[in-house]
């Protein structure tokens, strides 16, 4: 849904399903509760306190993840992992198959 949201009709060819495995370390994720996030982290387009929160999180280092609610739908949640902390050297990314959207939703 959240790439439907951010694209629009206009929708890359090569998506996929992708597997990523973690690891399972609770203190390797900083979690985020709407009521914890900065006003406005959820417009569309990005604010400046989306992309100011996402700065500070990659710069620091100090977590391989940042889950956050979806903008979309807030019971959902979205990870954004970061490549500059330690343990992403043990994270796996897999395609499981080629990804294509239900033709139903494009409308």
């Amino acid at each position: 849904m959240e790439k439907l949201v951010h694209t629009g009709d206009v929708l890359p060819q090569d998506l996929v399903l992708a597997r990523i495995d973690l690891p399972d370390d609770p203190e390797l994720y900083q979690r985020y509760a709407v009521n914890g996030l900065p006003a406005g982290w959820d417009a569309l387009p990005s604010s400046a306190a989306a992309i100011v929160l996402g700065d500070q999180f990659l710069l620091a280092a100090s977590h391989l993840g940042l889950i956050v609610p979806s903008a979309v739908m807030p019971e959902a949640s979205n990870i954004v992992l970061n490549p500059n902390h330690p343990a992403f050297a043990v994270v796996t990314i897999n395609v499981v198959r080629p990804f294509e959207f239900d033709s139903r939703l494009l409308g």
